[in-house]
């Protein structure tokens, strides 16, 4: 049975033969790709965050008085807990989707999706050499599942709040999986 990662990448051979698709076998550094994970998962939930309407507003339900009353305080609906924890058991399911490469003239190791929105090609696909995994990319989607897990209330702390955190600086700081793969300039 193939991966869905697979048969998008078949795909992609199919309809661009004018891409230079080249499968390269590479060791992956652990803590890079948990890096790029991690990088990618917090920019996915800012994304899915931005596209909600600020004006969209829920009571603060995690805010009760001793009588058991909610407060009467709302909160904007894309910061409220409620839609945080549901955006993060969600958020994982996209990276079924990535995989990883090596950028044909930096030599650097990135996760992309195959395509986009609309089931369109990613056009980053012609600028790097796809790295064979023998575990069909799952472990991106792993990477994602364990940060979301392990990172839960800090992500959600740094998202109910506005806040135009770097993804370096939730990636390294908050959670210390970026620091040794040193490569800190990317932003949100």
């Amino acid at each position: 049975m193939f991966n869905i990662s697979l048969s998008k990448l078949f795909l992609a051979v199919s309809l661009f033969p004018l891409v230079s698709l080249q499968l390269i076998q590479e060791n992956v550094n652990y803590k890079e790709l948990r890096c790029l994970v991690c990088k990618e998962t917090i920019k996915q939930i800012a994304a899915a965050v931005e596209k909600v309407d600020p004006s969209k507003k829920v009571p603060n339900v995690f805010r009760i008085d001793g009588d058991g009353n909610t407060g009467g305080q709302e909160v904007e609906f894309r910061r409220s807990e409620v839609f945080l924890i549901e955006l993060m058991e969600s958020v994982c399911d996209k990276m079924e989707d990535y995989v990883k490469a090596k950028h044909k003239t930096t030599g650097e190791i990135v996760i992309f999706p195959l395509t986009l929105e609309g089931n369109k090609m990613n056009p980053i696909i012609s600028e790097v050499d796809i790295i064979q995994d023998p575990g069909l990319n799952k472990n991106i989607k792993l990477y994602c599942e364990e940060i979301v897990e392990t990172y839960d209330e800090e992500v959600i702390n740094v998202f109910k709040i506005e806040n135009d955190i770097f993804v370096n600086e939730f990636c390294s700081v908050s959670t210390s999986l970026c620091q040794s793969a040193g490569n800190e300039k990317e932003e949100l």
